[in-house]
């Protein structure tokens, strides 16, 4: 079997002009919106994790909006190993928009890497001015570039958080009172006895209500921000483990903030364990992967909880291909989303992430991908719910396309059975049923299953039609019989891909050898790619 198959703004503060599309629109036209690609979780030389000298922020952006010189000194200490490969060029192989998000710790670093010893606020605030001065520079036109944060979750793992203020110096107040009440790791003596005074209690200890109590708080003084779980099934098995329960807390107290997760993790390389995690099936956390598993449950309620692709980038591949450790991939090298966005500031692209008009995908398997929804009167799309009567057609549309090639390449070998060459093998349709929210005070408020939902369909290249601009086709029917959702995932790989898809076609766990060369992970995950999108509901009245 072939496994190859072809197949912030530094605020911006509303000024920002945004590119044109980078890829062709499939819905609607240009005044009412854009599809841009990008992710909201990378770290800079500013995360004490991420010390690496060429990680400065100018650096992280140069490679994710495709402006790096690696011809030039700043990058000249640069190993080979450490550089990201960027062989695509196809549009909308630069990213649109980033969002940077460094651990919500004191500040040991500045955006050039020198050393300091600040309280988080104000290391961010010097990102954003840096940011400020690149632009001024001529760099990153129509780039949306914004300063979140990773954020340890009391009691529980982390999570990107970004806090959206009219202004920046709201944002900047609120960021700096958000770390003072809840940051475990930034000690009261970075902060005076004036903002003491002012702020009060610390909301600090590593307990979960504080995390509760943190949610609650963004929400009565920041709504328009968001708090997105990041590599949920890491903590599987520990005191930090996050379990549904708490999702859905989270999700009650502030469903506009709490709103999705990420389902393909960063870390991609690492030698802990793909996603530094052992709950990582094709590269997705166990929560997304498992059909009928915890994003399932959620969605059964009919909760608007999505999934998205990071790349938790800290560096890339430290020392020499064996004895060395590995991380991940840079911003727009491996994975990436893709979302719908009606206008130009950071709350537009917040706005269009809780739509749920989005898709993540690894190795730039689609670059495309329309998925809408029909009956007799109205028609939708992802994150959208369509009300049809019982027994009425529904039609399921999938538009989809892939780039030629994507960004793979050895690292230190030259013996390789993988290419860059991308097709989709198949497309599953999935879907489960809706049977409405679970109370607090019921016991089924723990179970983490849905048992109705079911891949329902598989599609190969001989179900969908090709144009000649490349774009793929296909439709199902379905008639409508209970309240349900439907969603995408599409691989490269065979169904029963020898250790990488079961019978189904569902991602098998990824084994990691013990003490795996950087070109063996690599390699693996280049063999392995993957898209998820988000569900569209069917409401059926008259039931």
């Amino acid at each position: 079997m072939n496994k190859n198959k072809k197949f912030v703004v530094a605020l911006s503060l509303a000024t920002i002009m945004l590119m044109q599309n980078t890829m062709p629109l499939l819905a609607k036209n240009n005044e009412e919106g854009k599809w841009m690609s990008g992710e909201y979780h990378t770290h800079t030389t500013q995360s004490k994790d991420a010390g690496e000298k060429i990680t400065t922020t100018e650096h992280i952006l140069d490679v994710a909006f495709k402006e790096a010189d690696f011809t030039s000194e700043s990058w000249s200490q640069a190993a080979p190993w450490e550089l990201p490969t960027q062989t695509t060029d196809a549009d909308g192989a630069a990213f649109d928009y980033l969002v940077l998000a460094n651990h919500l710790r004191p500040s040991f670093r500045n955006p050039d890497g020198k050393t300091q010893d600040l309280a988080f606020y104000q290391g961010l605030q010097q990102e954003i001015d840096k940011v400020k001065a690149l632009q001024e520079e001529g760099k990153y036109e129509d780039k949306l570039i914004f300063s979140g944060f990773e954020w340890d979750m009391l009691g529980l793992d982390h999570a990107a958080v970004g806090i959206i203020a009219p202004n920046e110096e709201q944002m900047i107040e609120g960021i700096k009172e958000f770390e003072y009440r809840y940051s475990k790791e930034t000690k009261d003596t970075y902060f005076t006895n004036e903002e003491t005074e002012k702020y009060g209690k610390r909301y600090n200890e590593n307990i979960k209500e504080n995390t509760f109590h943190a949610i609650g708080w963004l929400k009565e003084n920041y709504p328009d921000s968001y708090v997105l779980i990041n590599h949920p099934a890491r903590k599987n098995g520990g005191e930090s483990e996050l379990k549904i329960e708490d999702i859905r807390r989270m999700n009650d107290i502030a469903p506009n903030i709490v709103f999705g997760f990420e389902g393909i993790l960063g870390n991609q390389m690492s030698n802990d364990g793909r996603g530094e995690s052992k709950e990582v099936y094709g590269g997705a956390d166990g929560m997304l992967a498992e059909v009928g598993g915890m994003w399932d449950a959620l969605l059964g309620e009919g909760r608007r909880f999505f999934t998205f692709a990071n790349s938790d980038f800290h560096f890339k591949v430290r020392k020499d291909p064996t004895g060395g450790s590995y991380s991940g991939y840079w911003p727009g090298e491996y994975s990436r989303n893709y979302t719908w966005v009606e206008g130009n500031t950071m709350k537009d692209l917040a706005d269009g992430l809780r739509s749920g008009k989005s898709f993540a995908v690894t190795g730039d398997l689609i670059d495309a991908l329309d998925f809408r929804a029909k009956g007799k009167s109205e028609e939708v799309e992802m994150g959208d719910t369509l009300k049809v009567q019982k027994g009425e057609e529904v039609t399921l549309t999938v538009r989809f396309k892939s780039p030629e090639v994507n960004n793979y390449q050895t690292l230190f070998s030259t013996d390789t059975a993988t290419t860059n060459e991308v097709a989709v093998d198949h497309i599953d349709l999935i879907s489960g049923e809706v049977t409405g929210k679970i109370s607090p005070n019921s016991k089924a408020y723990t179970n983490d299953k849905n048992e109705t939902t079911k891949v329902i369909q598989t599609f190969t290249s001989e179900d969908w039609t090709t144009d000649e601009d490349g774009y793929n086709t296909l439709t199902f029917t379905v008639k409508a019989d209970k309240d349900r959702y439907y969603r995408l995932r599409g691989t490269n790989l065979e169904v029963s891909a020898e250790g990488q898809t079961d019978e189904m076609g569902n991602p098998l766990r990824d084994e990691m050898k013990e003490r795996p060369s950087a070109d063996s992970i690599n390699d693996h995950n280049y063999s392995d790619l993957w898209f998820y999108g988000n569900p569209i509901f069917v409401d059926v009245q008259g039931k």
